[in-house]
């Protein structure tokens, strides 16, 4: 990847409300800067998922390279992925099969998709885990528990309080919509390798928790001043 201007993070939400959450936050940084803002939507205080939508085009059109992190996944297990759309199955079919089922949902809500007879049997919605369910790891998830960086919770798991799957759903709603607005302006790693040099906004999952494990803090909630910390310790600078 070319050199980037610009670096945002986003802590990202799946729920149906509010709209405009707590749950979401964005934190931008520039190159060689020493200090990390949050800030706040230009419409409310707090975020929704299309206020960070629009937030994302509007610096797909600036002239700086904007690499883009989110705690949410953009694909599947690929066992899953092939089960449901057949071998040879990419992101794009399941993409276009999340927003087909949530169209009508708004600030890309996706609870259509997980409810829907094809899809239900491969997501655990209630109660205590059913009996056979399996939860399948994808190769990221894998490696990262093998090395010791914790073991991401599985996106298939749409209950409970450190629950993801409904992040990544809602996540791909909103990718989808950007590349139609977008095109070759935006690219997302890893699917679209090929296009991360020539594009203006790189987005990418990321999975917060082991940040914090690698710069030594343990379980250490973020505020500014554990943040500098973690910083320095990773060598940011």
């Amino acid at each position: 990847m070319r050199n980037f201007q610009t670096f945002i993070g986003i802590d990202w939400s799946g729920a149906k409300t509010p709209i405009h959450t707590k749950s979401i936050a964005v934190a931008i940084t520039q190159q060689a800067s020493k200090s990390v803002e949050l800030i706040q939507s230009a419409k409310k205080a707090n975020w929704s998922r299309s206020d960070v939508h629009d937030l994302l085009i509007e610096k797909a059109h600036t002239e700086k390279r904007t690499l883009v992190g989110i705690d949410c996944n953009f694909g599947y297990a690929q066992a899953v992925g092939e089960a449901q759309f057949g071998i040879g199955y990419n992101y794009q079919d399941l993409w276009a099969a999340v927003e087909q089922s949530c169209c009508e949902d708004t600030n890309y809500f996706a609870g259509g998709f997980w409810t829907q007879p094809n899809y239900a049997p491969y997501f655990w919605t209630q109660g205590k885990q059913p009996e056979g369910f399996t939860m399948p790891r994808r190769v990221v998830e894998q490696a990262c528990g093998e090395q010791g960086l914790g073991w991401p919770e599985s996106p298939f798991k749409l209950i409970g309080a450190k629950q993801v799957g409904k992040g990544g759903l809602a996540g791909m709603r909103m990718a989808l919509s950007l590349k139609q607005h977008l095109g070759e302006k935006i690219a997302i790693w890893p699917f679209e390798q090929d296009k991360v040099d020539q594009a203006n906004l790189i987005i990418s999952e990321i999975y917060p928790r082991q940040f914090i494990k690698r710069a030594g803090l343990g379980h250490k909630k973020l505020d500014q001043n554990t943040l500098h910390q973690a910083l320095q310790n990773i060598g940011s600078y």
